[in-house]
């Protein structure tokens, strides 16, 4: 029997990564297409939008040069959100200001800030930030008002793509969120948001649900990708959302545990739940009338990179000095972990406002891998404290998945699974977003009957880890110690 073939795109910050599925949830190729950022001046982060086609095109063509073509079904596209590129006659009329980018965070604080940012927050999903969509759309209007008049459309990373793949505007409700323009409880353009700055909503592109079919690939897009017109594509999903869907959680009580230079940790939950303190952003899943709430612990993964370039052991022995690997530290701190060295570190919000990070406790005993493993211990014990705090909102949390580079750490996964006194399911497959995008692909041709059959049936590679009680018994003593330290730098 011919095999059945599905493409997930996933556009990020400094790459794109596509994969290739079957109808028997094997992943049958991968491929990377890098680009850079462009810094032109002082919180200016900038990309070239047809950098992002150019990824697509080579990361597809990549993936399919051993497979017959007619077999190709569906494509979906996983994205970064946040970015702006402005379009006319189809074209970009410069470059895309990233995420990254906070030049716009005077119109941020100034324009939005008339309706307030727990308004903002209670339509949206999201706090006022320069980071989003239209802030920078204001911004455009204020210092770029020729760009602005003339601009046809303003399209983020997922909708341009969609847009050079099928010659619609269309963007799903998951990357709207991020927009800042977007009323997650309606799910539609919000026009009290749009009447701040008098935007035309045809300026954005239409909405569409996750899963529904946007259209085919347009004649030209079908020949620069080496295609059949025919292949549907289907609307995709957040990258973050993607993820979620590529591990699997879709059910109330599961939870995603996202690790990189930030830990990014999405619950599902029933129905949208919007908490004044914290942090916690509701968003419509990939998956229907199922909800997601999302937070993060910025500086965690980024503690680790920083703490060993600045202060880590280099190999001394080749011609050049080479940095430890974090597979070296993973096995000296092993060999410490089940003693209590009595060092604390508080990860903080390195780079907001006064919650600065701190170690406490240290001796002329201790050395540096003292202080790695007092960084990861804090790390997860920032993750117990959002999933109690998800615990308080949506029921029990059970078995997390954890995804990203610190899954395929035994220690990382042990120390998690003892911080929460529950098992960790690891799944290590690098290109999860990718591999949700081809799943929501799947689905929406209709290879499965809905999205969670989809997700099931892609082989991925998992590893389960389980508490040791003699670490649990540790890290419940050692959490009140850092409960203490964390209220003190917090003030």
């Amino acid at each position: 029997m011919t095999n059945r073939y599905f493409i997930g795109i996933d556009s990020g910050t400094s790459g794109t990564k596509t994969v290739l599925i079957d109808n028997n949830g094997e992943i049958v190729s991968s491929a990377y297409y890098g680009y850079p950022l462009i810094k032109p001046g002082k919180y200016m982060v900038e990309q070239d939008a047809n950098q992002w086609w150019n990824a697509v095109v080579e990361t597809v063509k990549q993936c399919c040069k051993k497979i017959d073509r007619k077999q190709i079904k569906a494509i979906a596209v996983s994205a970064q959100a946040g970015c702006v590129v402005p379009l006319k006659d189809g074209k970009p009329m410069g470059n895309a200001l990233s995420w990254l980018d906070s030049r716009s965070h005077h119109e941020a604080d100034e324009v939005l800030g008339r309706i307030g940012n727990d308004r903002i927050y209670k339509k949206t999903g999201w706090r006022i930030s320069p980071g989003m969509s239209f802030p920078k759309i204001i911004w455009y209007k204020e210092h770029m008002p020729k760009v602005y008049e003339a601009c046809e459309k303003f399209l983020t990373t997922v909708d341009y793509i969609n847009f050079m793949l099928t010659g619609e505007y269309i963007m799903d409700p998951s990357n709207a969120s991020l927009t800042q323009c977007y009323n997650l409880l309606n799910n539609e353009w919000d026009k009290e948001i749009l009447d701040l700055i008098a935007l035309d909503q045809n300026k954005l592109p239409s909405l569409l649900d996750t899963g529904e079919k946007i259209g085919c690939l347009t004649k030209q897009a079908a020949r620069v990708l080496d295609l059949l017109e025919e292949t549907i594509v289907v609307s995709g999903a957040h990258d973050q959302y993607c993820v979620a869907t590529g591990a699997g959680v879709f059910t109330p009580g599961e939870m995603l545990i996202a690790t990189g230079t930030a830990w990014v940790n999405l619950a599902v939950v029933n129905k949208p739940v919007f908490v004044k303190e914290g942090f916690l952003t509701p968003g419509r899943h990939a998956k229907k009338d199922a909800w997601g709430l999302l937070t993060s612990i910025p500086a965690s993964g980024a503690s680790m990179e920083w703490f060993n370039d600045n202060f880590g052991g280099y190999d001394l022995r080749g011609d050049a000095p080479v940095k430890e690997s974090f597979s070296q530290i993973d096995k000296v701190c092993s060999e410490r972990v089940f003693k209590d060295s009595g060092v604390l570190f508080y990860p903080g919000q390195t780079n907001v406002g006064e919650k600065r990070a701190a170690f406490i406790g240290l001796g002329l005993e201790h050395d540096r891998y003292d202080l790695f493993l007092a960084i990861m211990e804090s790390i997860a014990f920032e993750v117990l404290i959002q999933v109690q705090t998800f615990e308080k909102l949506g029921g029990k949390v059970h078995s997390p998945i954890m995804t990203g580079g610190a899954a395929k750490s035994t220690l990382w996964r042990t120390i998690l699974a003892s911080v929460l006194n529950r098992d960790i399911v690891a799944v290590n497959n690098p290109e999860l977003a990718a591999i949700g995008a081809a799943v929501i692909a799947a689905s929406g041709y209709g290879e499965y009957p809905d999205l969670e059959q989809s997700a099931k049936g892609i082989k991925t590679k998992k590893a389960n880890e389980q508490p040791n009680q003699d670490l649990v018994n540790k890290y419940r003593e050692k959490f009140m110690k850092y409960m203490e330290l964390r209220n003190y730098c917090n003030g």
